[in-house]
């Protein structure tokens, strides 16, 4: 699939979270938030129009990653005020690496040179870093006016692509 397309599909994610937000967690969303969600869902009907060409492999594996991302935003929202940016992610990363952990040799080539590895190492840091700043950002606004920011991850995948 398409990183455009998966893109589009997975950009669903700032509507599910200000809904999310708005309807669950009773929060208030401005008039442009709402304008910013109806954006994103014009913008994923255009690229992934009806009839289209959409691999429905890719399209269902986009759809998942919308809801664990809408958990995964919601929860970290819900934690970030009522707990240290810094204990939420030492948790959530030490959850993860435990989990990959255990997953990893069955996957892991016998041979890698290091030069990936130090590159592993450096998308893991950047990933820590990112996700820092994502609990520390939902620490001090809610996440209906958060959730607009993600739109940035057009940009990145347009570039990516």
């Amino acid at each position: 699939m398409p990183v455009a397309e998966f893109t589009a599909i997975y950009c669903l994610v700032q509507l599910a979270v200000t809904l999310v937000a708005h309807f669950v967690m009773e929060e208030s969303v401005s008039w442009l938030g709402w304008l910013c969600v109806a954006g994103s869902m014009a913008g994923t009907l255009l690229d992934v129009r009806p009839g289209g060409h959409v691999e429905p492999t890719g399209a269902s594996l986009a759809l998942m990653g919308v809801v664990c991302c809408t958990v995964f935003q919601t929860l970290t929202s819900v934690l970030a005020r009522q707990d240290s940016p810094l204990t939420i992610q030492l948790c959530s990363s030490a959850l993860g690496f435990a989990l990959m952990s255990a997953v990893v040799p069955f996957f892991w080539p016998a041979q890698m040179p290091w030069s990936d590895l130090a590159l592993l190492g450096l998308v893991a840091l950047a990933g820590s870093y990112g996700q820092y700043f994502t609990v520390l950002a939902f620490s001090k606004a809610p996440a209906s006016v958060l959730s607009p920011y993600l739109y940035t991850a057009i940009g990145f995948s347009a570039l990516g692509g």
